[in-house]
């Protein structure tokens, strides 16, 4: 049977050689792989570096164990891919709880390519940018993982609402539960950045909207229902992925 009919589990890869080459997974994904998936020798898996490339490899050797297993594979066939031609920069206001790392996990498998953490006037949680190097960097390469995704989204430090408006292109959507029904096409938006934001539970203040909004974001409402942070996160990146380059299907392979 092929490797693309096996479906194999896909691990992460920091730096994948050419196809024939031989590479070695870091301690923590052979660990994963030999205990978590029992993978064997002669299994075939997938690899992904986070910045476009992925190969489909067969595993050469396992050894080691009590946490110092690492694994061996040789690569079978390297692919490379473009990235999509809209950017998504996702604005979020973290909620508190476990629910933040679904935010990650959710936009990481919806293709987008950067998560910046905002502190609003409502906001209850505060994140701070040590997590940004651990549980969240974890949580979207876990998800790219699960999801097949060829890119690991870029997560920055924790932005006040002020440095983001600063930083902002104005050209995107928000999140807003008072704005009407919403037939935006964002035409002139295809290529280049698009911003999504999205507010604490709470909601963005009317300042906060006002700003946003002279600075030439739209507001979107894509439920009649409030909506959790993590919920909305996930529906208006599904409605972005339908207006913006609809038949841009992730990345093209450049072999």
């Amino acid at each position: 049977m092929s490797i693309m009919e096996n479906a194999p589990a896909h691990f992460f890869c920091e730096t994948i050689p050419d196809n024939g080459d031989i590479c070695e997974l870091s301690p923590e994904e052979s660990r994963h792989a030999a205990r978590a998936l029992r993978v064997t020798e002669g299994d075939e898996i997938a690899l992904l570096d986070g910045k476009g490339t992925r190969a489909y490899a067969e595993v050469s050797q396992i050894a080691g164990k009590n946490k110092r297993e690492h694994l061996v594979c040789e690569v079978i066939h390297r692919s490379c891919f473009e990235p999509p031609r809209a950017k998504v920069n996702l604005y979020v206001a973290l909620p508190r709880s476990n629910r933040a790392a679904s935010i990650f996990r959710q936009a990481t498998e919806l293709g987008t390519w950067k998560i910046t953490p905002i502190k609003c006037s409502r906001s209850v949680a505060k994140p701070d940018s040590a997590r940004v190097k651990t549980r969240w960097h974890n949580e979207a390469k876990a998800a790219m993982k699960q999801s097949g995704n060829v890119f690991l989204p870029d997560i920055n430090r924790p932005l006040t609402f002020e440095e983001a408006l600063r930083n902002s292109e104005g050209s995107g959507i928000v999140g807003d539960e008072e704005s009407g029904s919403e037939t935006l096409r964002l035409e002139g938006e295809s290529t280049g950045w698009i911003e999504v934001w999205v507010g604490p539970e709470g909601g963005f203040s009317k300042s906060e909207k006002e700003s946003m909004f002279r600075l030439g974001l739209h507001g979107v409402r894509v439920s009649e229902w409030t909506l959790r942070v993590d919920t909305a996160v996930t529906a208006l990146l599904g409605w972005l992925k339908g207006k913006v380059n609809p038949d841009d299907t992730c990345a093209q392979s450049r072999g």
